[in-house]
């Protein structure tokens, strides 16, 4: 069965406070994994203990205006599990940190973690990765989150603040996505990414399964407001130079088109221009920072804007 994983993004409930901490290791049994949201505790931990297979992890990014700096932090627990990686090439819980710097410059960073902390309140989450230096502190409402890095044995430090709704000079995101056995397990390529262009927010997902099964998640809000998150009618196409579908390894293309059907909201198309690649792995993965244009089919205007996507499997 596909539906292994699971993802959210800045909405608004109630619930009460807990703690819940997990080891730098596996536990042995099998692990109970939330796949229904419930009334409350949106961004909590979905996975009471960790086993050989089952992990989570919560993924942070900001990318400014005029695409020049970027930064994307993932706090995994058991990336083994999650990627399906030997046992010893990844820490057990770890930081994974790609920066893009005004400069030019690009830094790519693997933290390990100890034991991690977790604590909910209302629908907000707090998380420290002892041992590590990196940590994030969510409001109960989801209103706001910030991440920080204290990381000494790299040099590194600041905060890194995502507010909801609000005047901005960047661009944020912020994720969770959680599973009982590794994504790589059911799920042969993929594009995902999120743009923010005039009034408009678009998150996608559009994967191949190891069949050769398409399927499409999509979510679309307008000056805050939801006006489409479906399943399916979304499909993201590679454009220009080297475009081929499905993606062929190696072969990058220089943007991307996403056309979806709301129904009577009308179809939503969205043309995207790779401007700068952030992280590559040859032949496996690729993330780009980049401009779109996209509007109502038939209605103006259209609206431009910037976003952060990537490939797996090309």
């Amino acid at each position: 069965m596909l539906a292994l994983f699971a993802g959210i993004s800045l909405l608004s409930r109630v619930a009460a406070q807990s703690v819940t901490t997990y080891p730098p290791y596996a536990v042995s049994g099998d692990s109970t994994v939330q796949f229904t949201l419930e009334s409350n505790g949106f961004d909590a931990p979905k996975v009471n203990f960790y086993n050989s297979t089952s992990a989570q992890w919560w993924y942070f990014d900001v990318v400014s205006n005029d695409l020049s700096q970027s930064a994307v932090i993932s706090f995994l627990d058991n990336a083994p599990g999650a990627t399906g990686s030997p046992s010893g090439v990844l820490p057990f819980n770890f930081i994974e940190v790609n920066l893009q710097l005004s400069s030019g410059q690009q830094i790519s960073l693997q933290v390990s973690g100890q034991w991690v902390i977790l604590t909910s309140e209302g629908d907000g989450l707090s998380g420290v990765f002892n041992g590590s230096g990196y940590s994030w502190t969510g409001a109960s409402d989801l209103s706001s989150y910030t991440v920080t890095l204290d990381d000494t044995a790299n040099e590194l430090s600041g905060t890194i603040q995502l507010n909801s709704q609000i005047s901005y000079t960047g661009v944020g995101y912020h994720d969770t996505n959680w599973g009982d056995q590794a994504f790589s397990d059911d799920i042969g390529s993929w594009y995902w990414g999120h743009v923010r262009f005039g009034p408009y927010s678009m998150v996608w997902f559009d994967l191949l399964d190891n069949t050769g099964v398409e399927h499409q998640l999509v979510y679309l809000a307008e000056n805050g407001a939801v006006v489409a998150n479906s399943c399916g009618s979304m499909p993201v196409r590679p454009t220009g130079l080297n475009s081929a579908y499905p993606p062929i390894p190696g072969l990058l293309p220089t943007g991307f088109t996403i056309v979806y059907d709301m129904g009577s909201a009308g179809i939503m198309e969205v043309n995207i221009t790779n401007s700068q690649s952030i992280v590559s792995y040859p032949l496996l993965y690729t993330r780009w920072v980049g401009t779109v244009v996209g509007g109502i089919r038939g209605q103006a205007p259209t609206y431009s804007g910037i976003g952060l996507y990537e490939e797996m499997g090309g």
